[in-house]
């Protein structure tokens, strides 16, 4: 019997009513707490798994909206208290309300869906929604402009009909003209123009729909063409610096799609378990047994770290649990263990040939979930601690995953996993990114954008240089058309064109300094391109003029290892050469899930700097001996459970003390008492065993405050408001975060150590340079001037003598 979505929810009601004191929802007094409302059913989920997952039982109910409540309660007194614990949760927009209406989800079909999909709740009630902003604010001057931005489209989409870019822009306001207009193109087709309304001033908004027809698989150019006049003289409207158009920040490309459904065998794993277009990518829950092997937690790290590696610019929402404490009908599942801690409800899903076989080699199977048939649930099972390393190795190798053409992969003995070398390579160029080739077109100044990620612990050095490869029509005007290029809004260099290099021109620019150290670089190119016989009071758009940027454009990025660390460079140490960095994680000698999430969240953390996914080392702290003191170490859990971070406490840029009972800051830092008793606390320091290696400490008197502290280990947002290399965080997200073990002005000291020599060479260089030389010239010619002017006004007045 398949049970509907509408049928789940009842019943999930029913459990929940008949669990609340014979509190019906009838009763006049009884009370609810509304926790959130959400459009999307992903949305919905997440919020439901994370109260879940807090020990709430939530339930739903839709009218237009999915609406989640808690409840009901007795009395406003109850009610409070609930409020009062979920606010110390971290949960917001939580409300206590004394009535609510609790409908059915409705189930919207498509004219041509037949009743068929009250059997499937994914296709009919899972349409979910991309925004993609077009980065910050982009100014287009002159007549005739454009401004492109590349928008992916997944390939487990299902595209709905209801594509669009809504616009935000302001424009020069004009009395004069008024016929300017703005075209959206989509892949270099036109989908609407329509006119710039230039006479009122401020921001205006334009709404247009795409249709789904011009968007396809992978990157789609979406670019914005402009045609804005000021007056009716086309040459000084051109030149004016007063004409512009301004596209704000807050445009946005919005795409609604339902996910395909996956296939049978592993060829596009690791979908559903991750879905790297969603805001939240992790569409599973990690479940261990209740008293997980060493082997078993290895494994699940490995697997965080994998994540994090298929999720960079996401946040990942890693969940951890038991099996019996699982969410296990709202979630697909990935199962860990030995055979004998196979859950009995997981057992018919193996022969028992197969249950045997696992003594000795390792099993991975993809099935649907025994809980909800639009799930599916991933095992990896073996007794032999080799062979599950190899099948988790094999699962975060795409190479490998590629041949996995059945639900079921064993690994045995002779099953070779080899050890990959990672490319140290200083290039990275457009097409490895996934950027296709930018094209301009037509009479205008063009602009395009791309992104390039810089992993953290490289820092860049002077001679970084960006090449760019790129070829324009042959019917240019090659005195007036050009090509620039900017690094995060900084001028990094232009160039001429020449009729010389038309289909083979490249510029080689450097790195500017301001820039180089930046995370993130955003590469802007300009093209300007003029016509031969150039007559400014022609508008013509001709498709004969055109300007083509490959995506063989490369950046050379030397770059050495960073010898200082801090918040602001993590995960350097860690990480090294995109591999982890001879890492050893030290826990609790008593490991619950949540401790493993904990330390999942943080590996996730540093998989997204990782190209090869390693095996993890970790001890229980009670067996670190001397034969560690060489690793970089990262130790995770509350003071007294784990004997290591005891062990280097007086190391601690803040040492924990135990007569009072929390972190003693004294003169280092403020901490007030009541603080410092709630909150976690994450320390980078010098390893007191070894010189050139580092350890940090993540700790607090209790399990849910080392929660506090990964959270912001692990979210992108949180991560970048932590500072120097002590942090204190509290259960509401009050943060203290600054340089204790090394000084700010120390760090930046060394920090800037190999820029002071390419600051004096750039000084050298301006004083040898022909201006300044011009300038020592005038200055010791009017010097010559002013003695040769006394000498003959003292002759002079020997003269007179």
């Amino acid at each position: 019997m398949k049970l509907t979505l509408k049928g789940f929810i009842l019943l999930l009601i029913l459990l929940v009513l008949s669990s609340s004191s014979n509190i019906t929802l009838s009763d006049e007094d009884a009370y609810w707490i509304q926790t959130g409302v959400f459009r999307y059913e992903e949305d919905a989920e997440a919020h439901t798994n994370k109260l879940l997952s807090d020990g709430f039982n939530p339930i739903w109910s839709k009218n237009g909206f999915i609406i989640i409540y808690l409840g009901p309660y007795g009395s406003t007194d109850e009610a409070e208290d609930e409020l009062t614990k979920l606010k110390s949760l971290d949960y917001t927009s939580i409300k206590i309300m004394d009535s609510i209406d609790l409908q059915e989800p409705e189930m919207t079909y498509d004219d041509n869906t037949s009743n068929e999909s009250d059997e499937n709740p994914e296709e009919a009630f899972g349409v979910k929604s991309k925004n993609y902003s077009i980065g910050s604010n982009v100014r287009m001057e002159g007549v005739m402009g454009s401004y492109t931005i590349f928008v992916p489209v997944d390939e487990h989409w299902q595209l709905m009909d209801a594509a669009y870019v809504e616009l935000f822009y302001s424009t020069s306001a004009i009395s004069e003209y008024k016929y300017s207009t703005l075209t959206l193109y989509v892949n270099n087709t036109p989908v609407e123009s329509f006119w710039l309304n230039d006479k009122l001033p401020g921001q205006k908004r334009a709404y247009v729909k795409i249709p789904l027809s011009y968007l396809k698989q992978g990157f789609n150019e979406v670019s914005f063409v402009s045609y804005h006049r000021l007056t009716d003289n086309i040459c000084e409207d051109d030149a004016n610096q007063a004409n512009w158009i301004l596209l704000n920040s807050e445009s946005r490309v919005h795409i609604e799609y339902v996910e395909l459904p996956d296939n049978e065998d592993f060829t596009d794993f690791p979908y559903p378990f991750i879905k790297t277009s969603r805001d939240l990518p992790v569409d599973f829950i990690m479940t261990l047994p209740d008293h997980p092997r060493d082997i078993d937690i290895k494994a699940a790290l490995m697997f965080s770290a994998y994540v994090g590696q298929v999720n960079k610019f996401s946040n990942v929402n890693y969940q951890v649990s038991t099996f019996d404490d699982a969410p296990k009908s709202l979630n697909n599942l990935i199962w860990i263990s030995s055979v004998k801690d196979i859950p009995e409800a997981l057992t018919d899903a193996f022969s028992k040939s197969e249950l045997d076989r696992m003594h000795d080699d390792a099993i991975i199977r993809k099935a649907m979930s025994p809980y909800n048939e639009n799930k599916r649930i991933l095992y990896i099972i073996s007794d032999n601690p080799n062979r599950i390393i190899d099948a988790v190795k094999a699962l975060t190798t795409q190479e490998l995953v590629d041949q996995m053409d059945k639900d079921t992969q064993w690994f045995t003995s002779n099953t070779n996993i080899y050890d990959t070398e990672s490319d140290f390579l200083d290039y990275i160029d457009m097409k490895s990114l996934g950027y296709d080739n930018v094209f301009f077109q037509g009479r205008k100044r063009g602009s395009a954008s791309i992104f390039v990620n810089v992993p953290p612990t490289w820092e860049i050095t002077s001679d970084a240089k960006l090449l760019v490869r790129f070829r324009y029509s042959d019917i240019l005007n090659f005195e007036k058309s050009s090509i620039s290029i900017y690094i995060n809004n900084v001028p990094v260099g232009s160039k001429g064109f020449s009729e010389d290099f038309t289909q083979d021109d490249t510029i080689i620019l450097p790195i500017p300094e301001e820039v180089r150290q930046d995370q993130i670089y955003e590469i802007r190119f300009e093209m300007t391109l003029i016509p031969t016989n150039y007559d400014c009071f022609s508008a013509s758009f001709s498709r004969n003029l055109w300007g083509f940027i490959s995506n063989e454009t490369v950046l050379y990025l030397p770059h050495e290892e960073r010898q200082k660390y801090s918040f602001e460079r993590y995960p350097a140490p860690f990480v090294k050469h995109a591999r982890l960095n001879n890492l050893l994680l030290v826990l609790p000698d008593e490991i619950d899930a949540h401790v493993v999430e904990h330390a999942s969240e943080m590996m996730s953390f540093l998989g997204r700097e990782l190209e090869y996914i390693d095996e993890i080392f970790f001890i229980r702290s009670s067996t670190f001996t001397e034969s560690d003191y060489d690793k970089n170490i990262i130790a995770i859990g509350p003071y007294n459970s784990n004997t290591f971070i005891k062990k280097i406490n007086s190391a601690l840029n803040i040492s924990f003390n135990d007569e009072t009972g929390f972190f003693d800051g004294k003169d280092k830092v403020e901490l007030l008492d009541g603080f410092s008793t709630r909150a976690g606390t994450a320390q980078l320091i010098y390893s007191p065993f070894q010189e050139d290696r580092m350890i940090l400490a993540v700790t607090g008197k209790s399990v849910e405050q080392i929660g506090f502290v990964t959270r912001y280990l692990s979210n992108l947002e949180l991560f970048s408001r932590l500072t120097g290399d002590t942090a204190f965080v509290s259960g509401s997200g009050a943060l203290r975060s600054d340089f204790i073990g090394i000084s700010r002005e120390a760090f930046e000291a060394v920090e800037s150590d190999q820029f002071n020599a390419g600051r004096d060479s750039d000084l050298q260089r301006k004083l040898t340079s022909q201006e300044i030389q011009q300038f020592i010239i005038a200055v010791s010619l009017v010097f010559v001037i002013v003695i040769l002017s006394v000498i003959v006004a003292a002759r002079n007045r020997r003269k007179v003598d």
